[in-house]
């Protein structure tokens, strides 16, 4: 029995142990209000009394934000990480943040630092940044230039993923890493340097970048990546439709099976009994020799870029109703709609040309503003309470557009049609047909349109409260002690264990 107690005891005795060691040891977070800048500062202390997990809690801010190097007298190293089901990365959600200033003091770059920072334009990483996390700058579609640390090792995934409007990229020697899908869908890229220490291409890393033609893969490389368990049927460089020639050194040993996939215009230049010709040759796949690399063509590129196909964007149309009866979008006033207008091949211009819509038998309406984007030109319009009817293309005209080689585009008008649902139009203030009900039909549309309104306010005010909350304790921790969730659950076992124990024993005792 006198056993029994003490095994008792020392369960007891490591609870209270636990408990009182993780309270004390649990992370305060501190507010630093930054008055000349007009913002406020959420931050905690590291052991050497540095500022880490710096994240700024005024999302309404605009403009440009200075990140102070220090607070108090403390060096600030880190920027908070985030995820998407906290939103609360360092600057998660800021679209009106047009520019950033990143001190040198700062090490890392959280995950999800700037994620969705629609406006930023040009980043600088100072060389004191050595990791930037994984979606750091994701869906920053506005940044058209960056610079990266020189003494960065680390790119995290998805770290510039959805950049459309970064032109070119080079990757400092210093990185041996590249996360999946780490550039996906920078469409505007042109210029890729990669660095000279990569040991690898990962997964989707340049999936979809339509706007690249021409990539050297470093001797150091040995893999390229197209397949793999945690990213099936993604490949490096797939869907790079653009991309017409690539240089495979011999240290290349493996070659993922969707590595090029989409790539239809590529030609792989490698040699005799390597991984680069063996790949090609199994994929139907162009092949060159590398001695051939900077051989001038025998001939020049002569040919123009034509226009493929003009769209809707389905991301554009599909919270609005359908009329399946008549494979119909019906989007109410003030909708906006994204039309994407797709050429043979990357274009280049300082002004776009003019595309003329119009709605049914209406008047015919220029859309002048758009954005070029690799081989692909977006212009944004907002249907009006006068348009009413079929969304038809009129003309395509004007504009600067050309190729690499200086070949003017020929500018065409193929009927436009919704991305991904070819047939489906968009008619614009218009009503459902429905035989068997036709006013219901009417209302069901009136009442898809506001519930459209009141599910983004919905959002916004959902975002609101997420920025608002009381955020007086580190990430992760309980509200009142601090503790993590896993020790909590361990501390609870263990007490579990006592109070069985003591039944148990008290059971006896009374035997």
């Amino acid at each position: 029995m006198k056993k029994l107690k003490l095994i008792i005891l020392f369960f007891v005795i490591l609870a209270l142990f636990l408990i009182i060691h993780n309270v004390s040891n649990a992370a305060t977070e501190y507010t630093y209000s930054d008055t000349e800048q007009g913002v406020e500062w959420t931050y905690e202390l590291d052991d050497n009394n540095n500022v880490i997990n710096l994240k700024c809690n005024t999302s309404t801010k605009t403009g440009t934000i200075v990140i102070p190097s220090t607070i108090d007298g403390k060096t600030v190293i880190s920027l908070k990480d985030g995820n998407l089901l906290e939103d609360n990365g360092a600057f998660m959600y800021f679209s009106g943040l047009t520019g950033i200033t990143i001190p040198d003091t700062i090490t890392t770059i959280g995950d999800y630092a700037f994620y969705n920072c629609t406006g930023l334009k040009n980043i600088t990483v100072p060389n004191s940044v050595t990791k930037i996390g994984d979606s750091a700058f994701q869906n920053c579609s506005g940044i058209t230039s960056v610079t990266l640390s020189e003494n960065l090792t680390s790119i995290g995934s998805y770290a510039f993923a959805g950049c459309s409007g970064l032109k070119s990229i080079s990757i400092p020697d210093s990185v041996t890493e590249i996360g999946s899908s780490a550039f996906k869908n920078c469409s505007g890229l042109k210029d890729l340097t990669l660095s000279k220490n990569l040991t690898k291409i990962s997964a989707g890393s340049f999936e979809g970048c339509t706007g690249l033609t021409s990539v050297i893969i470093p001797d150091s490389v040995t893999t390229i990546i197209g397949n793999d368990t945690y990213y099936p049927n993604v490949g490096a460089f797939k869907d790079c439709k653009n991309l017409e020639k690539i240089l495979i050194p011999d240290t290349v040993a493996s070659i993922g099976e969707y590595a090029f996939y989409g790539c239809d215009k590529l030609t792989i230049y490698g040699n005799d009994g390597m991984t680069s010709k063996e790949y090609a040759e199994e994929h139907s796949i162009s092949f060159d020799y590398i001695a051939n690399w900077d051989k001038e063509d025998s001939g020049s590129d002569i040919t123009s870029p034509t226009v493929e196909k003009i769209e809707v964007t389905y991301d554009s149309v599909k919270d609005y109703d359908k009329d399946t009866n008549k494979n119909m979008y019906i989007l109410p006033s003030n909708a906006k709609i994204v039309i994407n207008v797709y050429f043979s091949e990357v274009v280049e211009g300082t002004s776009v040309p003019t595309l003329t819509i119009k709605f049914g038998d209406g008047k015919n309406i220029e859309v002048k503003e758009g954005a070029i984007s690799g081989s692909t030109i977006t212009y944004i319009y907002t249907v009006k309470s006068t348009d009413k009817g079929i969304m038809s293309t009129v003309s395509y005209s004007g504009g600067n557009l050309t190729d690499a080689a200086g070949n003017k585009a020929t500018l065409s008008c193929p009927a436009l049609r919704i991305q991904y649902s070819s047939g489906d139009f968009v008619y614009a203030n218009g009503t459902i047909t429905n035989p068997d009900d036709n006013n219901n039909s009417n209302n069901n549309n009136n009442n898809g349109s506001n519930n459209n309104g009141s599910n983004n306010n919905n959002s916004n005010t959902d975002n609101k409260n997420e920025d608002g909350k009381d955020d007086t304790t580190a990430s992760g921790k309980l509200p009142q002690t601090g503790l993590s969730i896993t020790l909590s659950l361990v501390i609870v076992v263990l007490i579990t264990g006592c109070i069985f124990a003591y039944i148990k024993f008290k059971n006896l005792k009374d035997i």
